[in-house]
């Protein structure tokens, strides 16, 4: 991140928390809470102008200073989303980080500690990071080289010798919250994660509660957006590793269902790749019925040749919809496929009706 001249934060304490700027660490209660980079980033941004509003361009151009960043405004929304959730805060009633509407982010919480120093040559993250791993060898004016040397290779054997003391292999404990997805009327079932994280695709009976269908919802925004509208049921949506489809499976009444093919951003329309049988019951329907392949050239689905035939696990072509058998169980049925990152195994549930095996 690219500091401007304003940049002068080390320490700062607001409510239960501490954030060291020189270890680049946040913490609540002297516990250290997990924090990536870019939520990072805007809380520091933030943190310099407590009481105001700092603009969403600004913080993009200090966020993202080489301008690498794909999706401003995407980004943005889900950095301050991580940052509300390491907080324990919430956007509609913010104590911390508040949402001004199209213009940007203001820190609103009171600062009980803060201690400076004037980071104005550089990021002050960088400057955190470079002054971590350098352990400490920046030169000092008034002091020798040969001082320098000598007091550094003390500090680094006592660091060492207090590492092998004292050290108790345990990381300090991270402090999680959990914050809801959705909270719409009816039921949303089958998530599945955009390879960024930043998205979700999930199937829900709408307000009517009456059909299922395939919906994205940006993490952090309310409103969701709707890909399909077949009167047919829409269910166990998946994204595929590489980003750029959903696949997900159609039900019909007559004990069938399709196998369908999606563009992730509802470009393109949809196709069709091959037909099964449903499971049982539609109870069924909120297990995992398919995965992708860690290439996105496969789909691993549950099917069977008849409905009283127990449900096994198929390998079916992206490109071409063909179909290879890869379990075929004699009594229970095969669900939520799971392909191992070097595509050699899938685990996946035998589930009873009662009992996953």
């Amino acid at each position: 991140m690219s500091a401007g001249p304003e940049s002068k934060l080390t320490m700062v304490r607001f409510g239960p928390f501490e954030l060291d700027i020189s270890a680049g660490e946040l913490r609540k209660h002297g516990t250290a809470i997990r924090l990536q980079e870019q939520p990072l980033r805007l809380l520091v941004c933030l943190l310099e102008k407590p009481g105001a509003v700092v603009s969403r361009e600004e913080l993009a151009r200090r966020i993202w200073p080489d301008g690498t960043f794909v999706d401003f405004e995407h980004g943005l929304n889900a950095a301050a989303t991580r940052l509300r959730r390491a907080l324990c805060d919430s956007a509609e009633s913010p104590r911390y980080v508040e949402t001004v509407a199209r213009k940007g982010y203001r820190f609103i919480a009171p600062l009980t500690g803060a201690a400076g120093l004037d980071t104005s040559a550089g990021s002050d993250l960088e400057i955190t990071r470079k002054a971590v791993s350098a352990s400490g060898r920046q030169e000092r004016p008034g002091l020798r080289w040969g001082g320098v040397v000598l007091a550094g290779a003390v500090l680094i054997s006592l660091i060492a010798l207090a590492n092998v003391l004292f050290r108790s292999g345990r990381e300090p404990p991270m402090i999680y919250s959990a914050e809801p997805l959705t909270s719409y009327p009816g039921s949303q079932i089958c998530p599945s994660f955009s390879p960024d994280g930043e998205r979700v695709a999930f199937a829900w009976d709408g307000e009517k509660e009456d059909n299922f269908d395939i919906y994205i919802k940006q993490v952090g925004v309310n409103a969701p957006s709707r890909l399909t509208t077949d009167r047919r049921a829409d269910v166990s949506p998946a994204w595929s590793p590489d980003g750029r489809n959903i696949a997900f499976l159609r039900f019909s009444d007559d004990g069938k269902a399709d196998l369908m093919l999606m563009a992730s951003l509802g470009s393109a329309p949809e196709r069709r790749l091959v037909a099964f049988v449903t499971p049982v019951t539609r109870e069924h329907w909120r297990l995992r019925l398919l995965t992708w392949s860690p290439d996105s050239k496969w789909l691993v689905v549950s099917d069977g040749s008849s409905e009283l035939e127990p449900r096994g696990l198929f390998l079916v072509s992206v490109e071409t919809g063909e179909k290879r058998r890869l379990t075929q169980p004699s009594r229970f049925d095969d669900f939520e496929p799971a392909f191992a990152p070097d595509m050699r195994h899938v685990a996946f549930t035998r589930y009873s009706g009662s009992v996953a095996r």
